[in-house]
């Protein structure tokens, strides 16, 4: 609703340039120029949340009334099968009293089908005597709850032996499904100082108890640390020691995933942009750490 405050601040302000005895010394809104737009060019829903709300506003310097329709194109996500419109007639109603409604769609959630994410489009269309912002499409994003890793996405707590701060280390790291492969699970935090940056692993599952078993991690996966250097993902043994190619292995455990490997953990080598050359270390951690689930 940033949007809607700044509108209302800005009609303040109007009121208060029209207050003053010389309205030359202020630039005017003109109501001519008013027009309706989308809050947000974008949104995202879960499949089971009933129902997705998108509010609507006319920027004027009055609230208008005003009958302005809209329609939804089909993505990948499709009209009557995926989502529903909670008002057939496709119409918000402006009273002149008001200068934002929303536009409430129903979703139609498809429980135990594994569809992927789905999409589509709402659109405003222009009435006769107002015009339309930039903001004038919408796109609707259905998250799938079904997808096959959903038991392991989310957030974790990470516990490792920190190598050069010589203790023990927690911190929070993600789990996120891959957009086109259900084997592949993207971490967030893999090390204490990576944040967002996310590296990719390959699960697997028991064929005999169909359990999720191990979550293969490459090395030699880069990221951008800063302007000048990038880290290599790399594993790491006592000493400094490191090997740019191989895995991390996570094991599914009771206690969560478990880096079980005796002799290697991980870390991250900085190579310099400008030469390709290695800088040293930014993180190592040991043999041993667990990621658990939040």
């Amino acid at each position: 609703m940033k949007n809607i405050v700044k509108i209302f601040s800005f009609a303040a302000a109007l009121a208060v340039a029209f207050s003053c005895s010389d309205l030359n010394d202020y630039p005017a809104f003109e109501d001519s120029k008013s027009f309706a737009a989308f809050d947000v060019t974008s949104v995202s829903v879960d499949e089971n949340a009933g129902t997705v709300s998108i509010p609507v506003t006319i920027a004027s310097v009055d609230p208008k009334q005003v009958a302005l329709a809209y329609n939804t194109a089909d993505g990948t996500a499709k009209k009557d099968v995926n989502f529903k419109l909670a008002d057939e007639s496709a119409v918000l109603a402006f009273d002149g009293k008001t200068r934002s409604m929303e536009i409430v769609i129903n979703i139609v959630d498809l429980a135990g089908e594994y569809t992927g994410d789905l999409n589509f489009t709402v659109s405003l269309v222009k009435p006769g005597n107002l015009d339309l912002g930039a903001n004038s499409t919408c796109t609707v994003k259905i998250s799938d709850l079904d997808h096959p890793l959903a038991a392991i996405l989310g957030n974790y707590t990470v516990s490792a032996f920190d190598y050069f701060g010589g203790a023990d280390a927690q911190w929070a790291a993600k789990f996120e499904k891959d957009e086109s492969d259900v084997t592949v699970v993207w971490i967030s935090g893999i090390t204490s100082s990576t944040g967002t940056d996310a590296v990719y692993g390959n699960v697997t599952i028991d064929e005999e108890t169909g359990e999720f078993a191990t979550i293969t991690i490459p090395f030699g996966q880069t990221i951008v640390w800063n302007a000048s250097y990038n880290a290599i993902l790399v594993g790491f043994k006592d000493g400094g020691y490191y090997a740019p190619e191989g895995n991390i292995v996570l094991e599914k455990t009771e206690n969560g995933w478990v880096n079980a490997d005796p002799e290697w953990g991980w870390g991250w080598l900085a190579v310099s942009v400008s030469s390709g050359s290695i800088a040293g270390w930014t993180e190592a951690y040991m043999p041993g750490g667990v990621f658990t689930k939040n």
